[in-house]
């Protein structure tokens, strides 16, 4: 499966208020891998809604723990399943507590209301522990990554984990939708936290971990394996 991309997530669980607004806005279920009831937003049009959650909808809603990566030849999914399940099996649930929804440069993402270091501790372990498993990055993915006007410090993290946002780059969040113009980012701001409502304050407990699968570049993320965390 050379073109298959795997990732470790956060996905909320099946059946969770968090997971079916996530899908509902995506029109998208990741944990599914199928379509789900589109949410109709206020002062949303339909169409702009499927455009303007299209990219978001290839990765499913989540909080990434361990970047897409294609998978090293020497290592196999079934190993990389066993890793996830010894992953979960040694690290215990941590709270993110109440998220928000909030422009996220030219996306709206759902971010932590507060600082979670016991997230970004714990999301720092993933980046170390499934390294392993990741094929090193073409020339040309760096060179596109590149294009993301990267600093200094993001760059090194790009060449060292094959991503720029990870360790003391990393910043939990789920993304909603984008990228959006800044005449529509505040609109869309006010329609998803008014859907969001309801939920914003219930505390986000990341109690899984979810490895997602790839299968080409046009598809889109599905979760493959799960594991609670219970250490």
């Amino acid at each position: 499966m050379p073109s298959s991309r795997f990732a470790i997530y956060f996905v909320p669980p099946a059946g969770s208020q968090l997971g079916a607004f996530g899908a509902a806005v995506m029109g998208y279920n990741g944990g599914q891998g199928a379509e789900a009831r589109r949410l109709a937003l206020p002062g949303i049009e339909a169409g702009e809604a499927a455009e303007m959650t299209a990219e978001p909808a290839r990765y499913g809603f989540h909080a990434t723990l361990k970047a897409p990566f294609r998978l090293r030849s020497s290592r196999s999914v079934g190993e990389l399943c066993a890793a996830v399940d010894a992953f979960a099996a040694g690290n215990a649930p941590v709270s993110v507590g109440q998220m928000r929804v909030q422009a996220m440069g030219a996306f709206v993402a759902l971010k932590p209301s507060g600082a979670c270091p016991a997230v970004d501790e714990m999301a720092a372990n993933c980046v170390r522990t499934f390294d392993e498993f990741r094929a090193p990055l073409t020339a040309q993915e760096r060179e596109r990554r590149l294009q993301g006007s990267l600093n200094a410090r993001q760059i090194e993290l790009l060449d060292s984990w094959g991503y720029p946002y990870v360790l003391d780059q990393f910043r939990f969040h789920m993304t909603l939708a984008g990228p959006l113009s800044e005449a529509r980012r505040e609109a869309w701001q006010r329609a998803l936290a008014d859907a969001f409502a309801a939920l914003k304050d219930e505390p986000v407990i990341v109690d899984s971990i979810a490895l997602v699968q790839q299968d080409d570049p046009a598809g889109r993320f599905r979760v493959v394996h799960r594991a609670r965390l219970a250490g």
